[in-house]
């Protein structure tokens, strides 16, 4: 199966959230969004984390922006590290 739009999906949003202004998105929203996100990430296996970190570091490499891509790496070490 192939994760990396699904992942590509997840973290942009997640981006999205985190970086938003106050008048953007309601803080109190994106913190309720990032926990709920947050949870079902908790229920993947080891291996699930380490593959879906693996595309997160794939996506990093390809990203122009390196605020964006610093993030992913970020995102997806967390992740592996589970």
């Amino acid at each position: 199966m192939n994760l990396e739009p699904v992942v590509q999906a997840l973290a942009t949003t997640i981006v999205m959230l985190d970086t938003a202004d106050a008048d953007q998105v309601d803080p109190d929203f994106a913190v309720s969004v990032q926990e709920i996100v947050g949870d079902c990430l908790s229920r993947l296996s080891p291996a699930e984390s380490a593959e879906i970190g693996q595309v997160l570091s794939g996506l990093a490499d390809r990203t122009e922006d390196p605020v964006t891509a610093d993030y992913l790496r970020r995102f997806g070490a967390g992740l592996a590290a589970r």
